[in-house]
């Protein structure tokens, strides 16, 4: 027996456009919509009249045109025996998913996939409606019993014996005084966090044993306590935060939400329900600034006192804009910002990267590193600890290798954490963190020993560069003793790469700029009465930083012909790195973009003049230690390529060397024994 129907037409059917005229007889009747919706649900349940596209359009349409009625139209459905027409047609209606989960079958919502989570959310509202008892989270409202929580996990880990008795303990402390137990977990790891130093296995062993997390299980429960915990602490450092990553080492915690849950942060927290993607890099911002400061210490080394110092405010003035300034402090003070320094201080990850560091994690150091690659270059310790772990899985490859002395005997352990077997290994392990690292590399002078001597070219491209050129000179001295194997063009590029590097980096400029500062103010105090003390002063620098001290005092023989003299003296204590440099320098100075002929093309300019008379004279007084071949083989060069400016070199050398030497200001009594032969020579006996 075939159905009447009164609204869902089969003409309307054929042709739903022609709903407007179901909607304009509607409204003269709006009563009548429950009959539209009983017709409609029971073609889609028990007829097959229709596509489902049709149904739905003449729905939205009635919506539309009627709206707040999807209730009524969910309520009703409900009426109907479910069908598998009827539920899909359901779960693909256009109707607020809120609206369904609120009014449909339970079965429904989890068959059709509206809300799977439905049983987990039913067990929750069960759990605090039904089965659940009245327990205390602060500790003001249950004193005697948090006290007594707090008073047997200590006393036990003071004299540890079998973890199940004190599991069993806490959970009838926390069952008699009704405690809360996520503020209980909370005070667990606070405690065990102050004991994870020489009793880490005694923590391990109670947290297996307790009955709050488990390995095999998803603790869903104890994490998103600790979630909610990060999420709201507000402190530079976080003392649970060690004990978190011993559980997430052990597969307890999950990596991902607890890392998610620290600063900073991928997005922003508005309120309790909404948040908004963090679009800034703050980690980078970090940097920015830290470099900008960096900078301008630099710039403030190598600036004199004087030009430091300022006039003094005349009284009157000051008084005039007494209250013009406290003004402007009074408007600043309320314009004022929260900076990228002190949101820094709440940068948290950076204190999980240290715990992963000291548990050897390197998956877990990896991810955070590949997000936040600054990181080692803004905080000093995060850069020791990576120079310790990376010295700490070089040592074994080190020692089988490069240990000529023995120093490893049969009875030490070296602890394997990342296994290195040959040089390609080695470079594959320790790059990526050296790139991280930098000049940072440097904080950690064994680590620097070691690489020096297991690979020159590994020296050569990510050591030298970073060298702290401001103190510790046998470290300056042992990297040159493996420089010096190179060739001596090899030698020369790499200063020349260390001299381009200086002034792009700021760290490596305030070393230098440092040491050209120092070295300026010696050479204005150099003189033949102070010679002594200046030339152990001049050696000292030099032997710290040659490149820089080098290039500061022949930049100013250039200029001053006096100082030939006096640098020269001062220039018997020099170590081989330095004559290395000042050879280097020279050449640098002497075939450079200046021209060595003043405009007349006839005489030589005085910087090309003073510096031949420097060549000369050091070749005459440090012919071993003064590198002449490097020189001799430019002017060759140059000689061949028909530039005859460089015999002014030759012509210094021979006259110094030779002891044949021009003299323009002869005294009279030297005048008149030019001829007298022997009584000249009885003279000068």
């Amino acid at each position: 027996m075939s159905a009447q129907w009164s609204y869902i037409t089969e003409e309307l059917l054929a042709s739903p456009l022609s709903v407007s005229t179901l909607v304009e007889s509607l409204k003269t009747t709006p009563e009548s919509i429950d009959d539209v919706f009983y017709e409609l649900i029971l073609s889609i349940a028990e007829y097959d009249r229709a596509s489902t596209a049709t149904y739905s359009s003449i729905l939205a349409a009635l919506f539309k045109e009627f709206p707040n009625n999807e209730e009524k139209f969910l309520v009703l459905s409900q009426a109907f025996p479910s069908t598998s027409s009827l539920n899909s047609f359901l779960k693909n209606c256009s109707i607020d998913k809120s609206l369904k989960v609120l009014h449909l079958d339970k079965n429904i919502l989890k068959s059709e996939g509206i809300f799977p989570d439905y049983g987990r959310y039913q067990y929750i509202d069960a759990r605090t409606r039904i089965f659940s008892v009245d327990s205390y989270s602060s500790l003001h409202e249950s004193s005697e019993g948090f006290a007594k929580y707090i008073s047997e996990i200590i006393s036990f880990m003071d004299k540890p014996e079998n973890p199940s008795d004190l599991v069993d303990t806490l959970d009838q402390i926390t069952v008699i005084y009704e405690l809360d137990a996520n503020r209980c977990t909370l005070i667990m790891l606070n405690i065990f966090a102050n004991f994870l130093g020489d009793k880490e296995d005694v923590v391990l062993d109670i947290c297996r044993n307790c009955s709050w997390w488990r390995t095999q299980d998803s603790n869903s429960s104890i994490q998103s306590t600790i979630n909610s915990y990060l999420l709201n602490v507000r402190e530079e450092n976080i003392l649970e935060l060690r004990m978190i990553t011993l559980l997430i080492k052990h597969e307890i915690l999950d990596f991902k939400q607890v890392y998610n849950c620290l600063g900073p942060l991928n997005v922003k927290i508005i309120d309790s329900a909404t948040t908004e993607a963090n679009e800034s890099n703050e980690m980078n911002e970090l940097l920015d600034t830290t470099l900008e400061q960096k900078q301008k210490d630099a710039a403030v080394s190598n600036v004199s006192a004087l030009a430091m110092a300022s006039l003094l405010p005349d009284s009157d003035d000051e008084e005039d804009n007494k209250g013009e300034k406290e003004d402007k402090v009074a408007t600043s003070e309320t314009l004022a910002q929260e900076t990228i320094l002190d949101k820094s201080k709440y940068f948290n990850k950076v204190q999980l990267l240290d715990s992963f560091i000291h548990y050897k994690m390197f998956e877990y150091i990896d991810v955070v590193l590949g997000e936040f690659p600054e990181i080692p270059l803004i905080y000093d310790r995060i850069a020791d600890r990576l120079n310790d772990l990376v010295e700490s899985f070089i040592t074994p490859f080190y020692f089988e290798f490069v240990d000529n002395l023995n120093l490893l005997s049969a009875d030490v352990e070296v602890e394997v954490t990342i296994q290195i077997n040959n040089l390609d290994e080695m470079f594959d392990a320790v790059i990526p963190y050296v790139n991280l690292l930098k000049y940072k590399i440097m904080r950690n002078s064994s680590l620097v020993t070691k690489l020096n001597e297991i690979c020159f070219e590994f020296f050569r491209n990510y050591i030298f560069l970073y060298l702290p050129f401001s103190h510790n000179i046998p470290l300056v001295n042992e990297s040159f003793s493996i420089l010096s194997c190179y060739p001596l063009e090899t030698r020369y590029n790499l200063y020349g790469e260390y001299s381009v590097m200086v002034k792009k980096d700021p760290a490596t400029k305030l070393n230098n700029d440092i040491c050209e500062k120092k070295t300026k103010d010696l050479l204005k105090r150099l003189s033949v009465e102070n010679i002594n003390t200046s030339c152990r002063s001049l050696n000292k620098l030099i032997s710290v930083n040659p490149i820089a001290a080098s290039n500061t005092f022949i930049s100013h023989i250039e200029s001053y012909s006096s100082l030939i003299e006096l640098v020269c003296e001062s220039s018997k204590f020099f170590n081989d790195f330095a004559w290395d440099v000042i050879t280097y320098q020279l050449l640098t100075k002497l075939y450079g973009n200046r021209s060595p002929m003043q405009p007349d093309g006839i005489n030589y300019t005085q910087w090309f003049g003073n510096l031949t008379q420097f060549i000369g004279k050091l070749g005459s007084l440090y012919p071993e230690s003064f590198q002449l071949s490097p020189i001799l083989l430019s002017v060759v060069k140059s000689l061949i390529n028909k530039n005859f400016c460089v015999l002014e070199i030759l012509q210094a050398l021979i006259n110094s060397m030779t002891g044949i030497k021009p003299i323009n200001n002869l005294s009279y009594q030297q005048i008149m024994r030019l001829n007298a032969e022997k009584s000249l020579k009885q003279n000068h006996a």
